[in-house]
């Protein structure tokens, strides 16, 4: 399983997409994020997104 994030700044979410196989994906989870949040950084070591 491969996860990629998105940081949709004009919808404030967070979007994790769930990779099924090369041609097919799946959103896995939509998380709400802070007013005017734009950026996003990935902890890869700890699994965070911040």
């Amino acid at each position: 399983m491969k996860l990629a994030p998105s940081s949709n700044g004009a919808d404030r979410t967070l979007t994790i997409v769930d990779e099924d196989d090369a041609d097919h994906y799946t959103v896995a989870q939509n998380m709400p994020t802070q007013e005017g949040a734009k950026t996003m950084a990935l902890d890869e070591q700890q699994h965070r997104i911040y």
